[in-house]
Order: C-alpha cells, then structure tokens, then sequence
C-alpha cells in the first residue's frame, strides 16, 4: 500500500473520501489511517473518527471569485502547527501592548477567530503575534459559545480545557460541544471562580487564556 511507503519514509498521511465510498467501498486495511471525509449539507459526518471533515463544496471566501470547499479539522493540524513570530507590523490594526513576547497561547486563540471569521472593532482580523493587546481583547469580548456549537473554535477551548486538566470526554477534543465538554466548562469555571453556567463567554475565554 503507498500509505505505508510513504509512512515508512517518515511521512505522515491521511486518507481523504466520501463518507459512503469509506464506509461501503474501503477494508480494514486503511480504516487506521487518519481520515479527512466529505460529506455536504450534515452537521456531522457519518464516520465516528476522523481528523477532517468537509462539509461544503460552495463556500465563500474574501478574496477569492467562486465557490470554495469548507472544512473543519478536529486534531489540532492546524492550530497546533503555528510557529511563534515576533511582531513586526506596524499597520493600524497591530495589537497595542508595549509587551513584545509571545504567547503561543494567545497566538493560537488568534489564529483560530481568524479562522472563525471573529473581527476587532475595527472590522479587521487580528495580527497572529501572541501578545493579548487591545484588538485581541476586543475580540475575546464578542465571544459567546455555548452548548451544541460545532466549529473550529471548539476545538481550540477543548485543547485548552484538556490541557488544565479537564477532560472532554473520550472524544477529545472533536470540535463539539457536547454534555462532556459541558460539565468540563462548568469545573473549568468553578475552579477559576466563575459563574458555572457552561456558556463560554469573555471572562472564561480569559481564564482559558492563562
């Protein structure tokens, strides 16, 4: 099988497919392989594991003239591939802070509401540095997630909620916002001395942040 040349090369691999031709067409032989499946117009894929899932052919992205494909990655392929930068923009939409180290924290947070589409007040996105300055606080300030969201966003409170020690359930972080990463919010926010109401606002998006 070419996936096992190319693993055995020090590559890592995945299959991409349609949610049917997986689960009627492909053997055992590749179920272990991480799987990036497409299936449109559902909130969830048919699959139980997977590390990506397309759910639209006919999405709209600025900059670009047609329709393009959506995904969601649920295993962190993008957010945890960030490399940390110094920030060196000086355009009017840079964070304002005096303080010039970077938090990979905060630069993943930034990269994901990016991702999300979240704007500053200004209508634009924010600069990827990792320093929490105005424009990014200006955003934490518009968060407000609660249960039954499914996005990218989720996957990035699951990560931290599992990170500070708690656990989302056997599914991880799945980018779902279920029962078990319900009461993970609600234990999050007590230990922090928060409201425990399992509502993802600023207040828990700036606990989540530290």
């Amino acid at each position: 099988m070419f996936a096992n040349h190319l693993i055995s090369n020090g590559k890592e691999v995945c299959i991409y497919s349609g949610d049917y031709f997986y689960a009627k067409t492909l053997n055992n032989s590749v179920k272990d392989i991480p799987l990036w499946v497409a299936h449109y117009g559902v909130a969830k894929p048919d699959a139980l594991k997977y590390v990506g899932f397309q759910h639209s052919s006919s999405g709209h992205v600025d900059g670009i003239n047609g329709p393009v494909d959506l995904n969601e990655f649920s295993s962190g392929i993008l957010i945890d591939s960030i490399t940390p930068v110094t920030n060196t923009n000086t355009n009017t939409n840079t964070n304002t802070n005096t303080n010039t180290n970077t938090n990979t924290i905060v630069q993943t947070f930034q990269h994901v509401t990016n991702l999300m589409g979240l704007k500053d007040n200004n209508g634009g996105n924010l600069v990827e540095d990792g320093i929490l300055g105005s424009h990014t606080k200006e955003v934490i300030g518009k968060v407000l997630i609660k249960k039954g969201s499914h996005n990218q966003f989720i996957v990035w409170i699951q990560k931290r909620l599992i990170k500070l020690g708690f656990s989302c359930g056997k599914t991880g972080a799945d980018s779902y916002f279920g029962f078990n990463t319900l009461i993970a919010v609600k234990h999050f926010q007590a230990s922090r001395g928060l409201k425990s109401d399992g509502i993802v606002g600023p207040l828990t998006i700036g606990q989540l942040l530290k």
